[in-house]
């Protein structure tokens, strides 16, 4: 579950995505992730290609392209956008 979600002009960050880390997305760097649970834990490097994020009447709106690596494995490319209006009251 994600506790929280910071986008800011260079970067988006996930905190609490299930095992406790924090997945930080900044095109042209790569971070990692330790995923803890009770089969043992599992670091993933996050690769991100391309990120976007831009404000416009309201609307947060972002998005990554990235790939995860385990060790020196490729295991998947994603892609994930995140939109955010205002709740209508």
């Amino acid at each position: 579950m994600v506790k929280r979600l910071k986008v800011t002009e260079k970067l988006m960050a996930i905190t609490g995505n299930g095992g406790g880390g924090e997945m930080v997305f900044e095109k042209g760097k790569e971070t990692s992730v330790f995923y803890g649970g009770s089969q043992g834990g599992l670091r993933l490097d996050i690769r991100t290609r391309a990120f976007e994020a831009r404000e416009e009447e309201g609307l947060l709106w972002a998005r990554v392209e990235y790939a995860l690596y385990s060790g020196h494995s490729h295991v998947s490319d994603n892609c994930m956008e995140v939109r955010i209006c205002p709740r209508e009251v």
